[in-house]
C-alpha cells in the first residue's frame, strides 16, 4: 500500500479515522509507521443519517 501511494502521490499527506474497538491498536501502529495521521473515533460521536 505505501509503495503505491508514494509512487502515485509522492507529496500527499494522508489521514485516516477508525472507530474505537478492540482491534484498533495494530491498525494504529501500522499507519503510524507509514506516517499516516490517524484518529480513533468514539462510535457514539459518529453522525448517522436518518
Amino acid at each position: 500500500m505505501s509503495a503505491f501511494l508514494n509512487q502515485h502521490f509522492p507529496e500527499a499527506h494522508y489521514k485516516a479515522a477508525y472507530e474505537a474497538g478492540k482491534f484498533v491498536f495494530w491498525v494504529q501502529r501500522e499507519l503510524t509507521q507509514l506516517h499516516i495521521e490517524y484518529l480513533v473515533l468514539n462510535p457514539a460521536d459518529i453522525p448517522k443519517s436518518q
